[in-house]
């Protein structure tokens, strides 16, 4: 097995083992190369016999299970295998300690040559699960004029055997080197950040989830006769493999639908169902209660209930923050499936397939895509949204039709007949849905949207605010005895939805005691109340980004980048891509906020940009350093504000276009972005300074300019004070 993409690019696919047993890899050494690539090869091989790769491994990197008598004595928690995980660092010095006992000197040339090269392996073990690195990279700055046994061959040569020589010491040395000892896996509290663990503390936090989540979920062993007569026969979709994310207090299990070792993906067989449910969500929202699909969602919601309270003069709102345990786990698959049947209106559905031509960059891309919607309809809506994108042309390529016959089959499969790999083993899922389904959001929103009509419907009316995304659901309403009764009854549960919420996690801003379940978290006095990404003012009903969890994340577990090829490029689309996910309407709009709290949120988000920027551009090559190219990236820091200002306005008028229908000779003044552009370029440079003056030694000639930019502006806030008060709300490191 290769581990590398085109152009010799490693990613984490490199560490990736399937293996339970610490012993080194069938691949460790393989496929030796010519004398010609690495001339002392026999004497690596003489090395390798000898190295005692136990003793390092135990030495470098230790396991809580490496010390017998203490199993014997006591018995290892879970939470304790949890945190029993071995640093990139220490996995770095047991790996050099390998290769400098390998690796002979002369291998490298000089002892500078080989330190470069040791750094870019600490590079490669310290990448995210979303970078990637070149072996042409990792030859920068080795001078191949060193190394006696290239001397002979011109310099073009001289570079290109040794790019041969590293990526076999990659691959073949340290890639199964990583796989012969150590599991490595992604964690939901960290983001990007990879964890290794040695192969014997996986293998029993393993066996803690396994047994955890066929209890949950109710597995069923099957034979894999069984599975493949199931599949023959056409009532299952096919198998997922069950993966384990690490999380605070164990692991989440995720079953990936989105690859099949033969044939096509289980997701892949639910396109087009997925497709004709969003569909049928689109035209009868109703049907799915209070499910909102992301945080563009909440805002017109939002909006709307905060005009009807200024219309009124309420002494206080209340807010009922609850999360549903274990939402997917739990879900009753006949309900659920009695509840789907009656959501498609129709008996066949048309698709229809598109080609579209996009203009980006001088280049024009094709897409190709399928919907329901017709292309004059696709076209008016186009109209509504404003949408002028510059070289964007859609075109009817066909179209074919799915009966509701035919998606009922796909669904009995996947709710009946979903099977799920283990190990060796092959299961059947009988209650909850997996979360890896492209349909998981959706069927949940049905499920749980039919408790909102049947169940609380009766208590929520037009005057409060409630909405639901996936598991974690909102309440907000001026009547005090409504907000403990909803409360009261999230607690006590809903058997007939085989439903309760996960007290550790409810929030109300009101004393609450239950007669069973005791006290209900109260919000701190003047706190925030957090809830998918935004922090609601529960006095003033102002909305904030919430960065709660961010708390003890590293700046470079957020990020992610390849540095392969076009470094300027790529970071110029990531710090837009970065400042894009936190320009949420809500945050700007002048009937929620006022345009000191837009302010704030501006500067938010331009501090979390400079985080980010910094934290990027410490990766940059030598060759793409701050000192060779300023200019350049003052003019990434220079197109911010108006990306910020372009995207805000756009997507104000998108979710606003009902009022805008209404007021077709009123200015649509009110939907741009609300502060002007001069003010939002001082913000964003004032901001961008303050990060950058803290690695002054770095951002010289750009501090310089920056400081040019802002002197002698008026600025509505003291910046001395406010900048470093939200640098540290921010919490990144």
């Amino acid at each position: 097995m290769v581990f590398k993409t085109d152009g010799n690019v490693y990613t984490r696919v490199l560490f990736l083992s399937t293996s339970k047993l610490e012993k080194l890899s069938t691949d460790y050494f393989s496929e030796h190369p010519n004398n010609d690539v690495l001339p002392f090869m026999d004497e690596m091989l003489k090395k390798h016999r000898k190295c005692p790769y136990w003793s390092l491994v135990l030495s470098y990197c230790p396991s809580c299970l490496d010390k017998k008598k203490r199993l014997i004595k006591k018995k290892i928690l879970q939470h304790e295998l949890t945190s029993d995980f071995t640093s990139a660092n220490k996995v770095y010095l047991f790996v050099r300690s390998i290769l400098i006992k390998i690796l002979p000197v002369q291998s490298m040339g000089t002892r500078r040559n080989f330190n470069i090269f040791l750094s870019y392996i600490k590079d490669l073990l310290s990448m995210n699960s979303r970078d990637s690195i070149s072996v042409q990279q990792m030859v920068q700055g080795i001078k191949t004029t060193k190394i006696i046994w290239m001397k002979s061959l011109e310099l073009k040569q001289q570079q290109i055997k040794l790019e041969k020589a590293i990526n076999y010491i990659v691959v073949r040395i340290v890639g199964p080197l990583i796989r012969s000892f150590f599991y490595v896996t992604e964690s939901e509290m960290y983001k990007n950040r990879l964890f290794f663990f040695r192969k014997k503390t996986w293998k029993c936090l393993i066996q803690f989830a396994t047994s955890k989540y066929k209890n949950l979920c109710h597995l069923k062993k099957v034979s894999a006769e069984w599975v493949q007569a199931k599949r023959i026969s056409g009532h299952c979709l096919g198998v997922s493999q069950a993966r384990f994310l690490l999380k605070k207090s164990g692991l989440r299990t995720i079953v990936n639908m989105s690859k099949a070792k033969q044939g096509i993906s289980i997701n892949h067989h639910l396109r087009t169902l997925l497709q004709v449910l969003t569909f049928e969500k689109q035209n009868s929202p109703e049907t799915f209660g209070l499910t909102v699909m992301s945080v563009e969602d909440i805002y017109i919601q939002w909006k709307t209930f905060v005009s009807q309270i200024k219309e009124v003069n309420v002494q206080k709102i209340y807010f009922v923050k609850v999360d549903i345990e274990k939402c997917f786990d739990t879900i009753n698959v006949c309900l659920l499936y009695s509840i789907l049947k009656n959501l498609f209106t129709k008996t066949n559905y048309d698709i229809y397939k598109y080609k579209k031509l996009i203009k980006r960059n001088g280049l024009v891309k094709t897409v190709y895509f399928e919907t329901l919607t017709k292309l004059p309809e696709m076209n008016k809506q186009k109209e509504s949204e404003n949408n002028k994108q510059s070289g964007s042309n859609v075109e009817n390529i066909g179209s074919y039709f799915v009966s509701k016959n035919v998606l009922m089959e796909k669904l009995r499969s996947l709710l009946f007949c979903n099977v799920v790999k283990i190990g060796k083993h092959h299961y059947v899922q009988t209650l909850g849905i997996a979360q890896g389904s492209s349909l998981s959001s959706i069927l949940c929103g049905a499920y749980y949207g039919h408790l909102d009509r049947t169940v609380l419907a009766d208590i929520i009316d037009n005057n409060d605010f409630c909405v639901r995304m996936v598991d974690d659901i909102l309440f907000v309403t001026q009547n005090k005895l409504k907000a403990k009764a909803i409360l009261k009854l999230f607690l006590e549960g809903f058997p007939q939805f085989n439903c309760k919420i996960n007290l550790m996690k409810t929030c109300v801003n009101f004393d609450y005691i239950h007669p069973v379940f005791g006290k209900a978290p109260v919000l701190p006095e003047n706190g925030l109340l957090s809830f998918c990404g935004l922090g609601f003012n529960t006095k003033t009903l102002e909305v904030f980004n919430d960065f709660s969890n961010y708390k003890s994340i590293q700046t470079k577990d957020t990020i992610s980048w390849s540095m392969t090829k076009n470094v300027g490029l790529s970071l110029k689309k990531k710090m837009f891509f970065y400042i894009r996910l936190k320009c949420l309407s809500i945050l700007f709009d002048r009937d929620i906020n006022r345009i000191d709290t837009i302010t704030y949120n501006l500067m938010t988000v331009f501090a979390v940009s400079a985080v980010k920027f910094h934290c990027l551009v410490k990766q940059l090559p030598k060759k793409n350093s701050i000192s060779s190219n300023p200019a350049f990236l003052l003019d990434i820091v220079d197109s911010l504000p108006r990306q910020v200002m372009i995207f805000i306005s756009g997507k104000m008028r998108k979710f606003n276009r009902n009022d805008l229908t209404k007021e077709r000779n009123v200015t649509t003044k009110r939907y741009l972005f609300p502060l002007p552009l001069k003010s939002v370029k001082n913000i964003c440079k004032a901001t961008f300074l303050h990060k950058l003056k803290q690695h002054g030694h770095l951002y010289s000639p750009i501090i310089q300019h920056l400081e040019q930019c802002i002197h002698g502006q008026k600025f509505a806030c003291d910046l001395r004070v406010l900048l470093p008060k939200i640098f540290k709300e921010i919490q990144l490191k």
